[in-house]
């Protein structure tokens, strides 16, 4: 319990805190700040009954109540009522602006219409014939090689909104954050997260609930369909990343994407691949005699890039390189206005198969379904399926009822849906009860490392813009004032050779 010089002490620490030397607007008061604000009057001044002193009368009256010997009467705790001091400052272990990086790398180029197109010129004509001719003569006809380029514009945005009441407690100093600053910021910040998961992993197949095609394909995608798809997709296949992969990957830039210097070129990857190359690292690293530092030695290899034969590597991790959060399933409660969860899937083995990956073992799948509102929970299956090495699995769904755009696939090792990691996405196929959610070959293995390594010149790759991020106001209907935050842009991928991607990159010890 606070005596009264305590209760002074802290009324004057709140005074300061909130009209002086900190100069924070006036978001935390006391009780007796309170009171004197109400009646405009201090204590003794024909005003009791109010403020800290009323509140510690209080309590001391409770506490005699309770305390009195044989009485069977409770007055309760006056725990409630006791002086608290509400930082205003919120912590939030969540994603800052900073987090983005491969949206805020990605050049960006005004599109004047929605349709953004370019020309990419692919040869200067064959060196395999012969540049001499006789006297008289002339030399054989040369033709370029050129090859348009056209992708639309695609429109993404959030819809936001603060409530009329909150607006007026924030402006009286009731709140301790500003509510239009807040969802401004908030809004942004959730409108950006998904477009960074969406300049990699999109896929235009994904269609709204009315079948329109609103997505653009990522960089994954646009790869996958390139014509360097063999050579530019990296699958490591379950193998650590190395320097060797590194090297080649400058060679290749030079040899395959005729590139002449390393000043643009980029590189992000899942922040367990680059403690993976510090520790290889770090196990040849040596301490040299006679070379402690003041504060003392410090182990460790920090790595900020790889010098290639060709050139610079930069390293940048991002905590982004799953297409959903950690690659993971939601396991406590579906997304607000997500479908609702799908019944359990079946499987079946196919036995060895061209091409397949999956290795000897015991699978369980899990999927959900998801809209442009969110995802549900996932659902596994009933018991796990067995495999050899270079079986497919085929996993089969069932779409009645749900209003799903799409569905994710998640796989695991128990059945224990927590521990599952991401294997694929899919399209709503729009018709049918039952359909193959994925045949999985183990072409994506579920929580292991993804990086790409990307030439940020706009001849080779670009984010076009129709319109910068744009706050749109809609018409105030009711006491919830709602906005739009909007931003047109679609991403082309010029010259995929210049794009190098690796995937299912094992994780070390």
């Amino acid at each position: 319990m606070m005596d009264t010089a305590q209760v002074e002490a802290l009324s004057s620490v709140l005074a300061q805190y909130n009209t002086g030397f900190r100069k924070h607007p006036r978001l935390v008061k006391s009780f007796e700040m309170l009171g004197r604000e109400w009646t405009g009057r201090s204590p003794g001044e024909g005003q009791p009954g109010f403020g800290d002193m009323a509140v510690l009368e209080l309590q001391k009256a409770l506490a005699t109540a309770s305390g009195i010997a044989g009485s069977t009467v409770a007055l309760g705790d006056a725990t409630p009522i006791r002086l608290e001091n509400l930082d205003g400052t919120m912590t939030a272990v969540l994603f800052q602006e900073s987090h983005l990086k491969v949206f805020a790398s990605l050049p960006r180029v005004p599109s004047a219409q929605p349709l953004y197109q370019w020309i990419r010129e692919k040869g200067y004509g064959t060196e395999r014939g012969a540049a001499g001719f006789r006297e008289g003569g002339a030399p054989q006809v040369g033709v370029s090689a050129w090859e348009r380029g056209t992708i639309l514009t695609k429109y993404l945005g959030v819809r936001r909104g603060y409530t009329h009441q909150l607006l007026m407690t924030g402006q009286m100093g009731g709140t301790l954050v500003d509510p239009v600053a807040r969802e401004n910021r908030n809004g942004t910040r959730q409108l950006l997260a998904m477009i960074e998961r969406q300049v990699v992993f999109g896929d235009k197949a994904i269609k709204d609930a009315d079948g329109n095609e609103v997505h653009y394909d990522g960089i994954v995608r646009q790869m996958e369909l390139s014509s360097v798809a063999a050579t530019n997709i990296k699958d490591l296949a379950g193998r650590p990343l190395n320097f060797e992969d590194l090297e080649n990957a400058g060679e290749q830039f030079v040899t395959q994407g005729k590139l002449l210097n390393f000043d643009m070129i980029r590189t992000f990857w899942k922040p367990r691949v680059l403690s993976d190359l510090a520790k290889l690292k770090l196990q040849a690293e040596r301490r040299l005699m006679g070379q402690d530092l003041p504060e003392g030695y410090r182990p460790g290899t920090p790595l900020n890039g790889y010098h290639t034969q060709h050139g610079d590597f930069v390293f940048d991790e991002s905590i982004f390189l799953d297409p959903v959060e950690d690659g993971k399933p939601l396991t406590d409660a579906g997304d607000p206005g997500s479908p609702t969860a799908p019944v359990a899937p079946t499987t079946a083995a196919a036995g060895a198969t061209a091409g397949s990956k999956l290795e000897a073992g015991t699978y369980w799948y899990a999927y959900s379904s998801f809209n442009d509102k969110g995802e549900s929970l996932a659902v596994a299956s009933a018991s796990g399926q067995a495999a050899v090495d270079t079986d497919q699995i085929t996993v089969t769904g069932t779409r009645t009822g749900l209003s799903a755009t799409g569905f994710r696939v998640y796989r695991g090792t128990t059945a224990v849906i927590a521990d599952m990691r991401w294997i694929r996405t899919i399209a709503d196929p729009g018709s049918g009860t039952t359909f193959t959610i994925a045949v999985d070959k183990n072409e994506w293995r579920p929580g292991h490392g993804f990086g790409m390594i990307i030439n940020m010149r706009d001849e080779d790759v670009v984010l076009a813009q129709l319109a910068p991020l744009i706050k749109f106001p809609l018409a105030i209907v009711n006491t919830t004032m709602e906005f739009l935050l909007l931003l047109y842009h679609v991403l082309a991928i010029k010259a995929p050779e210049r794009v190098i991607v690796f995937k299912n990159i094992g994780l070390r010890a």
